[in-house]
């Protein structure tokens, strides 16, 4: 479970989030709705703890996101993740499983089995847009974690590449894995659990997805 508490960023004198409250459950698939500079990146960046908020809290099952423990309990995966295309898809995992400290036989076996999960082909050499998403997930993945951050993950995708995608994500929430996501795409927000809509920092909704509010967001 995720519990955002008051968060609130600042940059000098610009307030990109502002007094957000939020609590996404265990198994929930949360998108972060709104339009471009709404602030959802920089949410999932303070969820991610690759930014400090300037006010409030961020609490992950229980644990600050600021601890060792709490970082080690989140995967995140940027916009367009970059791959290696020097080498397999197989092989893109295990380095980064490695330079986190996992032994070579439990990255390869930990590599191995995500792509699996993912429907992806571990000694595929050429990376669509698919292939690099998959590949960012398995290595957001490689730790285990509780939840998994996106930033705008379908973005540059073709219809297919959608399905994928929310295929593979459903059957990852249905084992338990809590997924926040940034989101612009009303199709998007609709497959989601739960939807926060984002205004220009403001939280304005939380609830379930329902055609008024996701067709309000405009890029």
């Amino acid at each position: 479970m995720i519990c955002c508490r008051n968060i609130t960023k600042c940059y000098g004198a610009t307030t990109v989030v502002q007094g957000l409250d939020l609590i996404v459950p265990l198994g929930s698939i949360c998108g972060l709705l709104g339009h471009h500079q709404a602030g959802k990146t920089t949410t999932l960046h303070m969820m991610a703890g690759l930014v400090t908020p300037t006010f409030g809290e961020i609490i992950i099952n229980g644990m600050d996101i600021s601890s060792d423990w709490g970082l080690k309990r989140v995967g995140y995966v940027q916009f367009s993740p970059q791959t290696n295309e020097g080498l397999t898809a197989r092989q893109n995992v295990v380095v980064a499983a490695r330079t986190r400290g996992i032994g070579r036989q439990t990255a390869e076996r930990r590599a191995s089995e995500l792509l699996h999960q993912l429907q992806l082909a571990p000694e595929r050499w050429s990376y669509a847009a698919r292939e690099r998403l998959g590949v960012g997930i398995a290595c957001a993945l490689i730790d285990a974690p509780d939840i998994l951050l996106l930033d705008e993950p379908t973005g540059s995708m073709a219809i297919e590449g959608r399905r994928w995608f929310w295929r593979v994500i459903k059957d990852l929430a249905r084992v338990g894995l809590t997924v926040v996501m940034a989101i612009h795409d009303p199709d998007d927000a609709m497959q989601c659990t739960m939807v926060a809509r984002l205004h220009f920092g403001r939280l304005v909704y939380v609830g379930p997805p329902n055609v008024q509010v996701c067709a309000r967001v405009q890029v």
